[in-house]
């Protein structure tokens, strides 16, 4: 990310070409991405494990104890 930073901020003091910035803002905006779709699933399947598998567990525990 400090990189990204270094860079765009080189491209804006010295003005290099717009290749450089614009391949640098698709590359952040594509990691940007791959972290949002990781998050999002990975709550999913939290929300889904506990939806699904905490009744069982609770059932199991509270009923088969006795």
């Amino acid at each position: 990310m400090l990189t990204v930073y270094r860079v765009m901020r080189f491209n804006c003091c010295h003005s290099v070409s717009s290749d450089v910035e614009v391949v640098v803002l698709v590359a952040v905006a594509a990691a940007a991405a791959v972290v949002v779709v990781v998050v999002v699933v990975v709550v999913v399947v939290v929300v889904v494990v506990v939806v699904v598998v905490g009744p069982r567990i609770i059932y199991n525990y509270v009923c088969v104890s006795r």
